[in-house]
This record gives structure tokens, C-alpha cells and sequence, in this order.
């Protein structure tokens, strides 16, 4: 019953942040919408960015369990940013908030998960040292964090992040890992 309770409670949030800004969502508005009272929300959570770090932490799991190996390079990106195209307006909020910071580490950490698969399932006969892998996520997973971070400022539609970067970012990703053989 309780973790019922609480994806209940993370529902309510994630409902109201699609709604109005994470700034203007007390723990009284996620309860009223819930149907629950203050004590229960505070059994399973300490406060309001624990449950922001709950939900995200969350997506990122359901993320990881769902890339496999037969997928393709949009197909991980799609399935990654599968929560941020469906909730556009809450990740738009939370650009705008001061949780920025938050939002901008499950992003990366999404991310750094989609680019660790992918060369595991397609670079794995790859002769490349652990440290020049490690490298090269880092750079991707950084550049490809602040491109989205610039779509969800400019509040871009997937269609034009596919069409934009995620090909353009695949070609150059391959041609670092293919590059890093001849090293």
C-alpha cells in the first residue's frame, strides 16, 4: 500500500508540474490532488526536491531497464527522452525553476546510460582503452546535455531535435570511437 501511496504522490506531481511551475507547487497543492493528507506525504518523502529527485531517479531507471541491445541509435534517444517529449511543459518548468541543476544531472545521467549502451552493443570488438571510452562519453554526454537544455529553453518539438542533432551528434559519436582505434 504505501508504494501504491507514494507513486500516487509522484503522479500528482508530475500532473501539477505539467500545470503551473515547480515554484508555485507546495506540498498542500500535490496532497489536495492526491487525495491524501500532509503526514502522508511527508511519510515518504522529506520534502518537495526529494520527490522531484524521486520522480527523475525513476525515469531514468525505467530508461535503462528498457534499452536493449537491438536498438538502433534514435531508438535509444527516443526511448531516453521518451518522459521529457510527453512532458514538455513540466521539463519546460523545471528549466525555469531554480532546480535547473536537477534537472540538468538526470538528463546527463540518461544520457551517459544511452551512450554507455550503445557502444557496449556496437563498439564492443573495438579495441579502445577504458579511459578514452570514458572520455568520450563524458564530452557527448556533456554536449549533448546542453543541446537539449537549449531545445527546452527554446521549447524545440522532438520532431526538430531528431532532425537537428541526433543524427548529426550519432556521426560524429561514431567517428570519436572509430578514430580512437587508429590512437
Amino acid at each position: 500500500m504505501a508504494n501504491f501511496t507514494k507513486k500516487a504522490l509522484m503522479a500528482s506531481f508530475s500532473k501539477l508540474l505539467n500545470e503551473k511551475p515547480f515554484d508555485k507547487i507546495t506540498v498542500q497543492d500535490i496532497v489536495d490532488d492526491c487525495g491524501v493528507n500532509r503526514n502522508t506525504f511527508y511519510y515518504h518523502f522529506q520534502d518537495i526536491y526529494m520527490l522531484l529527485e524521486c520522480l527523475l531517479q525513476q525515469e531514468c531507471q525505467k530508461v535503462e531497464e528498457t534499452l536493449d541491445n537491438d536498438l538502433t541509435w534514435i531508438e535509444c534517444f527516443e526511448i531516453g527522452f521518451s518522459f521529457v517529449f510527453l512532458n514538455k511543459t513540466a521539463i519546460y518548468h523545471l528549466y525555469q525553476s531554480m532546480n535547473r541543476e536537477t534537472l540538468e544531472y538526470f538528463l546527463g545521467q540518461v544520457i551517459e546510460s544511452i551512450l554507455q549502451k550503445y557502444i557496449e552493443v556496437h563498439f564492443s570488438d573495438m579495441k579502445i582503452s577504458e579511459e578514452r571510452k570514458k572520455f568520450i562519453i563524458k564530452f557527448y554526454k556533456y554536449g549533448i546535455t546542453g543541446i537539449c537544455l537549449e531545445g527546452i529553453a527554446n521549447e524545440s518539438t522532438e520532431l526538430d531535435i531528431q532532425k537537428r542533432y541526433i543524427q548529426d551528434i550519432e556521426t560524429s559519436f561514431r567517428r570519436s570511437l572509430l578514430s580512437s582505434i587508429h590512437e
